[in-house]
């Protein structure tokens, strides 16, 4: 594992993170719970961007 590893590490962290985030706010129903599942949508979508990034920066090399 090298630096260059962090942001594949951390994107996939970020999307299980979310889906598990937005799991959880669907499953209980509470108040509040639509912006907990736009809270866990951005941390895929940050999570995806920082993967799709890793990807594309170890084919540059």
């Amino acid at each position: 594992m090298s630096i260059n590893d962090l942001p594949a590490i951390m994107g996939t962290v970020l999307i299980v993170a979310g889906l598990a985030l937005v799991g959880v706010s669907t499953w209980s129903r509470a108040d509040g719970s639509e912006k907990t599942t736009q809270a866990g949508a951005l941390i895929i979508v940050v999570g995806a961007f920082l993967l799709g990034l890793s990807i594309f920066a170890s084919h540059g090399k």
